[in-house]
């Protein structure tokens, strides 16, 4: 279903991975993918957005990840929710759970 709004932090469903040891959900934004990965017993997150379109090689996307790594840390709910918020601005895309 369409949708005209971004997601929610509530909606990612951050599920278990036995690769990484991590909780994680990515939402695909078209062009874009968004990983956001909690780290266990921490309370923070990290996000990283991957192009679909170039084997999911890492983007720095202006006001998603602004610093020289292709990892932002330290993220609170509300700093991912604000995040899935841009992402919809940036692509128009309400961003999809894959």
């Amino acid at each position: 279903a369409h949708r005209e709004n971004a997601m929610k932090f509530s909606e990612l469903e951050l599920e278990y991975s036995e690769t990484s040891g991590y909780y994680g959900a990515r939402v695909h934004y078209g062009q874009y993918i968004l990983s956001v990965i909690n780290k266990k017993p921490s309370v923070l997150y990290e996000i990283a957005v991957m192009d679909a379109q170039n084997n999911n090689s890492f983007v720095r996307l202006p006001g998603i990840i602004d610093s020289t790594d292709d990892v932002r840390a330290g993220l609170t709910q509300d700093d991912v929710e604000a995040v899935l918020t841009k992402m919809y601005t940036i692509t128009g895309n309400s961003g999809i759970l894959i």
